[in-house]
C-alpha cells in the first residue's frame, strides 16, 4: 500500500492577491500568513492630519461605552469584504470598521451616517476647488 503527502503549499497560485488566496482557502482576508504576496514596505511614513482623526475618534468611542476595546474594532476590520480589505488603507478600515459597529449598536443611523459622508465629501470638494482656484490666481503673480 503507497500513501502520498499532500504537498506543503495548499495556496492557491500567486497571481491572486493574498487576501483572495486567503479566502479560496477558506479564510478572512486579513489571514495571509504563509501566503504568496508582495513586499511589505517597511519604510515610516508621516501620519496624515485624517489618520489622527480616525485614531481619535475611536479612542473617544471607547472612552464614552460606544464600543468595548481593541477586539471590537479589530473583530469589525477582520470581518470586511475582501474587495474592502483589499482596497482600503489602514485606517481606512479602521474607519468602515468604527463605523458599522456604531451602526449595529444604534448610535447612529446608516441613512443618517451615508448623508454626513456625502455633506463632508462635498464641502472637502468645494474646499479643494477653492484651494485651485487661489493657488491658480497666485500663479499670475510672479
Amino acid at each position: 500500500m503507497t500513501t502520498t503527502t499532500p504537498p506543503l503549499s495548499t495556496s492557491p497560485p500567486s497571481t491572486s492577491s493574498p487576501a483572495e488566496q486567503a479566502v479560496a482557502l477558506g479564510r478572512k482576508p486579513h489571514d495571509i500568513g504563509g501566503l504568496c504576496g508582495d513586499a511589505i514596505n517597511p519604510a515610516e511614513h508621516d501620519t496624515a492630519y485624517w489618520e489622527w482623526q480616525i485614531d481619535a475618534l475611536v479612542r473617544l468611542c471607547f472612552a464614552k461605552g460606544l464600543m468595548t476595546d481593541f477586539a471590537e474594532l479589530r473583530h469589525g476590520i477582520e470581518s470586511l469584504a475582501v474587495e474592502d480589505y483589499e482596497k482600503l488603507s489602514y485606517y481606512e478600515r479602521w474607519a468602515k470598521s468604527t463605523a458599522v459597529s456604531l451602526v449595529k449598536s444604534g448610535v447612529i443611523d446608516a441613512d443618517e451616517l451615508e448623508q454626513r459622508i456625502t455633506l463632508l465629501a462635498g464641502a472637502k470638494s468645494e474646499e479643494d476647488a477653492a484651494v485651485k482656484t487661489a493657488t491658480d490666481s497666485r500663479k499670475g503673480c510672479q
